[in-house]
């Protein structure tokens, strides 16, 4: 919508309409970086609203630095070479890390899907049918899992290049880890993440999963 104008208090008022181009005009290109410090605001996300309305987070400058360095690089070891690939979209918590700050803070490749994560639409890019690129990373939430275990068009292991599959949003149940894991060889490493945190603070390992468990504090 377009955004009005107004005029200083006690002047008579008038209005008129300003459009998103107007603001560009008027604007140019920085030339060195902003002065802020780590613990800076620097965006904000909002939750879910699982307890009323969804409530704004206010997220420092260093914490996606943090999430990346401490879940991304060192808990699930991504690699410059890693292909990420996020069924949870940018605008959420989880979904922002995998599918931005994760994989732009190894070097790594990012896959972005604009659809619904329907089982259809990403077995499309686990085949490769999108860009010609497998992903070896993807980011998912238990139902999403155990949707595309049902379906009948589940890839072979040999279709997809997974290496590594991460669970949040919901208890994952050890049944559809274990499938998971008879199906493709490789593990769903299970945490619990929150908005306010923004990112994962509790997982299992790459490696050392424990089905049915949460896991351990992200150091």
């Amino acid at each position: 919508a377009p955004l009005r104008a107004l005029p200083e208090p006690g002047s008579p008022l008038t209005t008129r309409e300003l459009g998103f181009e107007d603001f560009l005009r008027d604007v140019k290109p920085m030339t060195r970086p902003a002065p802020t410090a780590g613990d800076d605001p620097g965006f904000w996300l909002y939750s879910s609203g699982s307890t009323g309305r969804p409530k704004g987070t206010v997220h420092s400058q260093a914490n996606p630095y943090w999430s990346s360095e401490l879940y991304g690089r060192r808990l699930l070891g991504l690699r410059a070479d890693d292909v990420c690939f996020s069924a949870a979209k940018l605008f959420f918590a989880y979904g922002l890390g995998n599918g931005l700050t994760f994989p732009l803070t190894v070097g790594a490749t990012t896959l972005l899907m604009a659809e619904r994560p329907t089982p259809e639409a990403i077995f499309r890019r686990w085949r490769g049918g999108v860009g010609n690129l497998k992903p070896t990373i993807f980011f998912g939430a238990p139902t999403g899992y155990a949707g595309m275990l049902a379906h009948p068009g589940l890839p072979a292991r040999g279709e997809v290049a997974l290496r590594m599959a991460s669970s949040a949003g919901e208890a994952l149940p050890a049944e559809i880890g274990q499938r998971f894991k008879a199906h493709f060889g490789v593990d769903i490493v299970d945490g619990i993440g929150s908005t306010e945190m923004l990112h994962i603070f509790l997982s299992n390992r790459p490696g050392d999963v424990r089905y049915g468990t949460t896991g351990w504090p992200v150091p």
